[in-house]
């Protein structure tokens, strides 16, 4: 199970999730682990968070923190948004491709973007869930993300 939640102030923003990871299941049950990073900072004023296909969400995160690093001095919004649609997608379809035995669920995997606005001055959030990974804003105050088995709850 994965849940990651981002809640928003007028003079802060807050980015969690669990650190749970099921690895596959047994006649014993699940294997879990306790150890997983789901939430890091992408740079002075953003961070991801994600939830769902472990594998995808890792290498989702990994490689939007490895772009966003590349690049020297402040990027738009704008433009951490379309770097965060294209390496979701692409993660996900090789993972798809990789692993073609395995039936995907709509919306098993997602992330969550959170930080602060220089352009709006206010903190901003925003999620992107498969299949299409596309930017999503907060409207609100608070947002609850999950697996597709618990989301339903949220």
């Amino acid at each position: 199970m994965s849940l990651t939640m981002a809640l928003t102030a007028t003079d802060g923003l807050v980015l969690a999730a669990d650190s749970r990871t099921t690895e596959g299941y047994t006649l014993g049950g699940p294997r879990i682990r306790d150890d997983s990073l789901k939430v890091v900072q992408l740079n002075e004023s953003w961070g991801v968070s994600t939830y769902g296909l472990s594998d995808i969400g890792q290498a989702g995160i990994t490689a939007l923190r490895e772009e966003i690093l590349k690049e020297s001095g402040r990027l738009s919004l704008a433009s951490v948004l379309e770097k965060s649609t294209r390496i979701f997608d692409r993660v996900s379809s090789d993972w798809s491709r990789s692993n073609s035995g395995i039936r995907r669920h709509d919306k098993d995997v997602g992330f969550v973007i959170g930080g602060y606005d220089r352009e709006e001055r206010g903190f901003r959030v925003f999620s992107f869930q498969s299949p299409d990974f596309l930017a999503r804003k907060l409207n609100g105050r608070c947002l609850l993300g999950g697996q597709c088995h618990i989301a339903k709850f949220l």
